[in-house]
């Protein structure tokens, strides 16, 4: 509709760490659509802004700290999705199943939401995975495997090469293309969908 739409993260140094919507109407200056801060202690970090089907957005952001997972590396707590229907303003925020890290997201037509996310959980990897916007469900569909199995357990942060996540994610006709880094390479999957 000719607006521009991005997604901040942070906050003053000592207070709470939140997310904001923010909309464009001349790319120059932005206007805030939407506040959330209430992550049950957990800090957003990264997210992907998308549009489903039915004009609605969606926000998966990725949290870290507050109620967590067991995982190997790091604390990190299961992502959040938001979604609205126009003008974007009331939100609706729910738990997903997974926690994630730097998620794509994009909507294929006749198959639904497809996410690439780096999954955080044992071990840790890349993973494509559709996404249920109605339960916040991600189901993983393919894994790129454990993109640095000699890089855990270095620091109690983020993993040492946290530049193997995924970059891009297209739909093209009945494919997605996702880029990916990998050991400071980057390589590119063409995937058929099933339909």
């Amino acid at each position: 509709g000719g607006k521009g739409y991005a997604y901040q993260y942070g906050g003053p140094c000592g207070e709470a760490l939140g997310m904001k919507i923010l909309a464009t109407d001349d790319g120059k200056q932005m206007h805030e659509l939407h506040e959330y801060v209430n992550f049950e202690g957990s800090t957003p970090e990264r997210a992907g802004l998308f549009f489903d089907d039915a004009n609605r957005m969606g926000c998966l952001a990725p949290m870290y700290g507050g109620k967590i997972e067991s995982v190997k590396k790091g604390d990190y707590a299961r992502a959040y999705l938001g979604t609205a229907a126009p003008p974007y303003e009331n939100w609706t925020w729910k738990k997903t199943n997974l926690a994630i890290w730097s998620p794509r997201v994009v909507s294929v037509p006749k198959v639904g939401l497809i996410v690439v996310a780096e999954i955080r959980s044992d071990p840790i990897r890349t993973s494509l995975c559709s996404l249920d916007i109605d339960s916040g469900k991600l189901t993983e569909l393919l894994s790129f495997g454990d993109l640095r199995p000699q890089q855990l357990g270095i620091d109690n942060h983020e993993p040492l090469g946290a530049e193997d996540l995924p970059i891009g994610l297209a739909a093209h006709q009945g494919h997605v293309w996702v880029s990916y880094n990998q050991g400071g390479s980057v390589y590119l999957a063409k995937i058929l969908l099933s339909q």
